[in-house]
């Protein structure tokens, strides 16, 4: 649970949000946890964010470039 921005994909972000989010609902985290967790959640939210407005982004600019006939 400790890969950086730089070394994960938006497909690794993904699966591990959907594995903090199965051990917040078992209910067997402890309040320590619970902090390390969501912070961690919330970093990958921002991450998974930003992937997509890239992606967004580029297909804009790649409609942008194709002319109509």
């Amino acid at each position: 649970m400790s890969r950086t921005a730089e070394d994960i994909t938006y497909e690794e972000a993904k699966n591990e949000l959907a594995s903090i989010l199965e051990r917040l609902e078992s209910g067997e985290t402890n309040v320590d946890q619970l902090h390390t967790l969501v912070a961690r959640a919330k970093h990958l939210v921002t991450f998974c964010q930003l992937k997509l407005r890239e992606i967004e982004q580029a297909l804009d600019a790649s409609n942008n470039d194709v002319s109509p006939n």
